[in-house]
């Protein structure tokens, strides 16, 4: 067996491709590309590519690719990548069988969903505990889908909005460029729109600072 030590003298031997990357901390590939460009002398032995213990003690691995100026200084860690959170969905309608039709389809998408009848409820909701997705009835009790967007929005800025509705044209009092942008889905609906929505995030969802620039051209979509 190979010792792991390539700068020990005590033994002589030839190393392996594999042995050497293990030893030096780095990718196979990267063994392979200095003997490609001649930084580790070698010699082939059928299939089977050797290295000499001597080169292995004196290659220093990546060095020269790094920019003098920043040789010898500690590495920096790598950025996290973001995360996007657990998807959860609200949905707010007075119908009971509307309410249980959406939850179902929700659900169904492997998102989790809280249900409620009002618009009370709904705003209590949003500030109890954040959402990815919310869908909202416009006329309701106890406060409209309208009224209460801009509370909601503020709760959650980061959560995609749709009003499943029969009445879109009551959405035109809406006068909070804030509150913007939203997804209007006209009753009846079809289930493939409310999956569509589910698809949308933050991230591709269009730019409420764009919207409320140019508050007279901005339309709900369909």
């Amino acid at each position: 067996m190979a010792s792991t030590d390539p700068e020990g003298e005590a033994e002589h031997h030839d190393w392996t491709m594999i042995e050497v990357a293990r030893a030096k901390g780095v990718a196979y590939q990267t063994v392979w590309r200095a003997i490609s460009r001649g930084l580790l002398p070698s010699r082939r032995v059928g299939r089977t590519v050797l290295i000499p213990s001597e080169a292995v003690a004196a290659w220093i691995p990546c060095y020269d690719r790094v920019p003098r100026r920043f040789r010898g200084q500690p590495r920096m860690p790598r950025p996290q990548v973001r995360r996007a959170g657990p998807r959860r969905a609200l949905v707010a309608d007075d119908e009971p069988a509307i309410r249980t039709l959406l939850a179902q389809i929700i659900e169904e998408e492997g998102v989790s969903v809280v249900s409620v009848g009002d618009g009370e409820s709904a705003l209590a909701q949003a500030r109890l505990q954040p959402f990815s997705h919310i869908f909202l009835d416009v006329r309701m009790p106890r406060q409209d889908g309208a009224s209460v967007l801009p509370q909601i929005r503020a709760a959650c800025p980061n959560a995609v909005i749709a009003f499943v509705t029969a009445h879109p044209s009551d959405l035109a009092k809406v006068q909070w460029p804030a509150a913007w942008p939203i997804v209007v889905i006209p009753k009846p609906f079809d289930l493939d729109q409310i999956v569509d929505v589910l698809r949308l995030s933050v991230d591709n969802r269009p730019s409420r600072r764009k919207r409320a620039r140019k508050p007279a051209t901005t339309s709900p979509q369909g």
